[in-house]
């Protein structure tokens, strides 16, 4: 392969790539533990694993790759603070 097809191809890897981009989700994170506590005071956790799954699906097709690419950096600052987010 010649030297300006390379440039050429890198330059259309680098034009296409972003077109295909997709918006990180809104998630609610609170939605991934809910604590309750019943009549008699026990307390107990319950885990939405189907919730966590969509919230890490959508960050793995964002950051799975370095460096991490979103389609705005709203989507950026929302997936930063998705994953800093203390517990309930």
């Amino acid at each position: 392969m010649r030297p300006q097809q390379v440039v050429l191809a890198l330059i259309l890897l680098h034009v296409v790539a972003p077109a295909h981009a997709k918006e990180y989700g809104h998630y609610d994170l609170k939605q991934l533990v809910t604590l309750s506590e019943s009549a008699s005071g026990q307390h107990s956790a319950t885990i939405n694993f189907r919730h966590m799954d969509q919230v890490l699906d959508d960050l793995a097709v964002h950051a799975g790759s370095y460096p991490a690419r979103f389609d705005s950096a709203d989507d950026a600052r929302r997936a930063q603070l998705d994953v800093k987010e203390p517990p309930p």
